[in-house]
This record gives structure tokens, sequence and C-alpha cells, in this order.
């Protein structure tokens, strides 16, 4: 788990609307909580100190890169992190 008291959530979506009304719902569920609106930003996030406790990604987004691909790179950049 992060040092955050809260876990830390890397939410993907690339539809703004339903990325802002999900990621309320996280807050309000209790997670601190990480937008990304597509794959490239994701693994930015992915790469840098950032603390993740949970993936949690749309499969079919635009800019050639799936949920899948950032699952994917997402399991070799933190092996145990929870998809």
């Amino acid at each position: 788990m992060s040092p955050s008291p809260r876990p830390v959530v890397l939410f993907v979506e690339d539809e703004v609307l339903l990325r802002l009304v999900i990621a309320d719902e996280l807050r309000e569920a209790g997670f601190e909580v990480i937008e990304a609106g597509e794959g490239v930003k994701a693994l930015e996030v992915l790469r840098s100190d950032s603390a993740v406790d949970l993936l949690f990604t749309d499969i079919r987004m635009p800019g050639g890169m799936s949920g899948w691909d950032v699952a994917e790179q997402a399991r070799t950049l933190r092996p145990d992190l929870p998809v």
C-alpha cells in the first residue's frame, strides 16, 4: 500500500464526462484518484515515483493503445499492481 491514508487508484478513461463521474464516485468511496485520459499518460504515471495501489482502465481507447496494452505494460513496470 502507499503511504497515503487512502488507497490510490490510477483511473484511465478517454471519455471526459465518464472519467469525471467515475473519479468522483471513487473519491466518495474513499480512494485517492489519479486520472489519465489515455494510455500514454497512464504509463507516464506508472514510470514515475507516484504511489499507485490499483490500476482501473477502460479497454477501448483511441490513440493506438488499448486498456489491455496499458495493463500488460503496467504488469512489467509494477508486477504486484492489481489491475
